[in-house]
């Protein structure tokens, strides 16, 4: 089998006054930023993500992945308080939002770029698309939970509700809703019972966004089709080509 040829750079972030790993897989075609499962990391994303199908629209040039490390360690490190986790967090979004989407930008000469997001990685990018629309064209989720309080049970301040989507989107009216309203958007769960808080929250989330008249694709596969990436491959093979053959 074929394999995709990985780069690497190495950023300072003044956000989080520290150096971050950015892989890049792929030169041409749409740049799309990827966040990861809990855990997980470029070699997940070479060994299940890249199958036939994406290796396809890799050599064609249609697209490429950037994946950057993240703070997911964090939500289960006890040695860290809740308050921590979040002025944490909240400085990593900063640094995607202000340092790397803005040199992804530059590096491939384009104005907006794709975010995909799976499992935790799905909160990550919905989060990251409501902060910066105006960058983001389109947006694949795949199997998330979209409540950062599922990952800080039982805590509540400021940035909950600064990075909890469905709060953000009950809270945009008038104008500011219509720098939403260009997006391709797709979200995608499996059913009960193979994945009961992905598809619930989801609904939630599908229902502020119907409400605010946001265009969003949202698929809930069959009652079989669980978490894994046994069933992500398969999403990614489908949606990703329907999303960047989209203008």
């Amino acid at each position: 089998m074929k394999t995709a040829e990985v780069t690497m750079c190495v950023l300072h972030s003044n956000m989080l006054h520290a150096d971050v790993t950015v892989k890049t897989i792929g030169s041409n075609g749409v740049p799309c930023l990827v966040f990861m499962p809990l855990h997980e990391g470029v070699n997940e994303f070479l060994h299940y993500a890249l199958s036939s199908e994406l290796l396809e629209q890799l050599e064609r040039g249609r697209i490429r992945f950037y994946i950057c490390a993240t703070c997911d360690d964090v939500w289960d490190d006890n040695e860290v308080s809740n308050h921590e986790k979040m002025q944490l967090y909240e400085s990593w979004m900063q640094f995607l939002q202000q340092e790397l989407v803005p040199y992804i930008r530059s590096v491939t000469f384009m104005e907006q770029i794709m975010v995909c997001g799976i499992d935790i990685g799905a909160m990550h990018a919905m989060n990251l698309y409501l902060r910066i629309p105006e960058y983001i064209r389109k947006v694949l989720c795949l199997s998330g939970i979209y409540k950062i309080s599922h990952y800080i049970p039982y805590y509540y301040d400021e940035l909950i509700l600064k990075n909890t989507p469905e709060v953000i989107l009950r809270n945009l009216h008038g104008e500011k809703v219509k720098a939403y309203q260009n997006t391709n958007m797709v979200l995608c769960s499996g059913r009960y019972p193979m994945a009961p808080e992905a598809e619930g929250n989801l609904r939630e989330l599908e229902e502020v966004l119907r409400l605010k008249d946001i265009p969003v694709i949202v698929e809930y596969w069959d009652y079989d089709a669980g978490t894994g990436w046994k069933w992500w491959t398969r999403q990614l093979d489908y949606f990703i080509p329907l999303l960047i053959g989209s203008t």
